[in-house]
């Protein structure tokens, strides 16, 4: 059951996808975004440091609660009026999470997996965090704590482990290690997509290209099926990951 309210929230984003002309980006300043209200989730977590002593990490992520709550409120305070009217380069992604039916906590664990794809601070600031037990990218774990006071969204480590994100191949789980160690990333072709850049997923293409179709003798049979195609099997994640990638960099067009 996805959380009461939600609905709400993404109806808007997708209204604002269809007919409100979405913000735009800004050359030099540090403005809200999906990504900047995860990574504000994060910075409302740090303890406290003196100014001198903060780390490069910690200013990093007190830069995007800054961007977010510039006025000392909760960093999702205005999140649900951020949705409304979103920047250029969250449209896929919402795109994506309307069409999906995302919850608003597997969104921002998306935005949140993304940023540290092509944000290196975001990264650090990440690992920061986990240390000495986690990477660079998010854990379940740290997703849950972040997103733990979001309203209507509960059981956020059980929502990401097994929500609609994770079942489309949006977001994958990594490592053999008990949930809330394990890590969430997105696959490259999803994380380059959602930068409007085309990638093809290894190993998977649609249609044949330049190369010649051949009908083998027995693929008319009733039992074709069951046979095995020369010892090829179809990887139905990386087909359902195929279509979703275009469906992401068809929202940039």
């Amino acid at each position: 059951m996805r959380p009461r309210g939600l609905d709400r929230a993404m109806g808007s984003a997708h209204n604002a996808i269809r007919s409100v002309p979405a913000q735009r980006e800004a050359a030099q300043t540090l403005e809200p975004s999906l990504r900047s209200f995860a990574l504000a989730a994060a910075a409302s977590v740090v303890q406290q440091a003196t100014d001198d002593g903060a780390s490069l990490e910690v200013q990093y992520l007190r830069e995007h609660l800054a961007a977010v709550a510039p006025a000392g409120e909760s960093w999702h305070a205005r999140l649900p009026e951020y949705l409304a009217r979103p920047r250029v380069s969250d449209v896929p992604l919402l795109a994506l999470a309307h069409e999906l039916g995302m919850t608003l906590a597997e969104l921002l664990a998306v935005a949140l997996a993304a940023a540290v794809e092509d944000d290196l601070m975001a990264g650090r600031a990440l690992a920061y965090l986990q240390a000495p037990v986690g990477g660079s990218r998010p854990t379940l774990g740290l997703l849950a704590r972040l997103l733990a006071d979001l309203p209507d969204c509960p059981a956020a480590l059980q929502t990401l482990a097994a929500g609609a994100a994770e079942r489309a191949g949006v977001l994958t789980l990594n490592g053999e290690s008990p949930l809330p160690e394990r890590s969430m990333a997105l696959p490259v072709p999803i994380a380059l997509a959602l930068q409007g850049i085309e990638c093809d997923w290894s190993g998977i293409g649609i249609g044949l290209g330049s190369l010649p179709q051949t009908v083998l003798p027995y693929m008319d049979s009733p039992s074709f099926a069951s046979i095995p195609l020369l010892g090829m099997r179809y990887d139905c994640s990386r087909i359902s990951g195929l279509l979703l990638k275009h469906r992401v960099c068809d929202a940039w067009s």
